[in-house]
C-alpha cells in the first residue's frame, strides 16, 4: 500500500480542484496553529461524479506547496474488487499518528469509528466559476471573467480542462467545446483489412454444416 501517493505537477484541473479543497481544508480546521503537530484527522466529502484520483493529487500538491500543511499525510477511502470499502487502509493509515486528510467519495457510508476520530468532516464544493478563474490565473496566467468561467463550466469539467491548453484564447477554448459535444458519435471500428481478407477466405472454404440454420442479426 503507498500512502500519499500524488503527481508533481500542477496543471488546470489539480489546480481549479485545488482551491476548493483549500476552502474546505481551511474550514476544517486544517490551517489552524498546531493542526500538524497534533494526529489532526479531517475528512472530505467530495462533490458527485468527482474524479477521485484528480482530487488526490491535487490535495497533495496542497499540501506540499503550503507550508502550514507540511506534515499532512493525504489518503482517499477505496473501495475494494469486492466493492466493499477498504477499512484496513484506512486503520493503518490512522495507526501511523499523524495528520490526515481523508478524501471520502460521495454515496460511500463513513464507518463509525472512522468518524469518531474524525475532528470535522467537510463538504468540498464542485467546481464553480472563481476557482476556474483563480486556477487559470495561477496556472496560465490567463485572465477569465466570471461570465467566460461559467460558459466554459456549462460542459463537463474533464472537457474543460482538456480545452484549455495553453495558447488557446478563451474564445477557442469554447468554440472547439462546443463543437466536440455537438459532433456526432465517432464511427464504430471495423476490422482490419488483413482481418477482413482472412474472414472471407475462411468461408470461402469452409463446408456447410448439415442441420444447422443461420439467420442475419437484421432477422432476429
Amino acid at each position: 500500500m503507498n500512502l500519499g501517493r500524488t503527481t508533481s505537477t500542477v496543471n488546470i484541473a489539480s489546480a481549479t480542484y485545488g482551491v476548493a479543497l483549500k476552502a474546505a481544508m481551511r474550514l476544517a480546521g486544517a490551517f489552524l496553529k498546531g493542526a500538524t503537530t497534533r494526529q489532526t484527522v479531517i475528512i472530505l466529502k467530495l462533490p458527485p461524479q468527482a474524479d477521485e484520483r484528480a482530487y488526490e493529487a491535487a490535495a497533495g500538491l496542497l499540501v506540499k506547496g503550503i507550508p502550514n500543511l507540511h506534515g499532512f499525510l493525504v489518503i482517499r477511502a477505496d473501495v475494494t474488487r469486492r466493492g466493499l470499502l477498504d477499512v484496513k487502509k484506512l486503520d493503518d493509515a490512522l495507526v501511523l499518528g499523524r495528520p490526515l486528510v481523508i478524501l471520502w467519495p460521495l454515496g460511500i457510508k463513513v464507518p463509525i469509528h472512522i468518524v469518531a476520530a474524525a475532528d470535522r468532516i467537510v463538504d468540498v464544493r464542485s467546481v464553480r466559476p472563481f476557482h476556474l478563474v483563480s486556477a487559470a490565473r495561477e496556472v496560465e496566467g490567463r485572465v477569465l471573467d466570471i461570465g467566460e468561467a461559467s460558459r466554459l463550466l456549462e460542459y463537463p469539467v474533464t472537457s474543460v480542462f482538456a480545452s484549455m491548453r495553453v495558447g488557446r484564447s478563451t474564445e477557442l477554448v469554447l468554440k472547439r467545446l462546443q463543437a466536440a459535444h455537438l459532433a456526432p458519435d465517432p464511427l464504430p471500428s471495423v476490422p482490419s483489412l488483413a482481418l477482413a481478407n482472412c474472414d472471407a477466405h475462411s468461408r470461402h472454404f469452409a463446408k456447410p454444416s448439415v442441420g444447422i440454420m443461420w439467420a442475419s442479426s437484421a432477422a432476429l
